[in-house]
């Protein structure tokens, strides 16, 4: 997944289940990510376990706004690793506004604010939606 912005870039690329062999249901929705922010003056790279069921949180959450245009997506981890919030206005703009935290728990955190077209929103949710496919066939 990638968002480019006004002189902004966030990336999440998932690079696997951390738990594959696990019997346990629970741990079999951890991802491995990578988390990449290319921001004005700052350039963040750090590895961050995501839940996949707060991925799909995010997906229907732009499901909920790209038939009205309007409305809230967000990226919550229960670990804080990733806290990412657009705002859909009238004008198609998405105002993204978020919270990098590493290491997680007791890390720095770095606050970012960017722009986007509203038509990012449905490329982000198919990247996304791809990559939960491929996942659930890798059992």
């Amino acid at each position: 997944m990638k968002i480019v912005g006004d002189d902004a870039q966030l990336e999440l690329d998932i690079i696997e289940k951390e738990n594959l062999k696990s019997d346990n249901e629970d741990d079999q929705q951890w991802l491995e990510v990578n988390i990449k922010a290319s921001l004005v003056g700052f350039k963040a790279y750090f590895e961050a376990s995501i839940r996949i069921d707060e991925l799909k949180l995010f997906i229907d959450s732009i499901n909920g706004v790209l038939d009205i245009q309007k409305g809230i997506v967000e990226l919550s981890t229960m670990e804080e690793a990733i806290c990412l919030r657009g705002i859909v206005d009238s004008t198609g703009n998405v105002d993204w506004t978020g919270v990098l935290t590493y290491p997680v728990g007791i890390g720095n955190k770095l606050q970012f604010r960017f722009n986007t077209d509203f038509y990012q929103l449905q490329r982000i949710k198919d990247d996304l939606t791809k990559d939960l496919l491929i996942l659930s066939t890798d059992r």
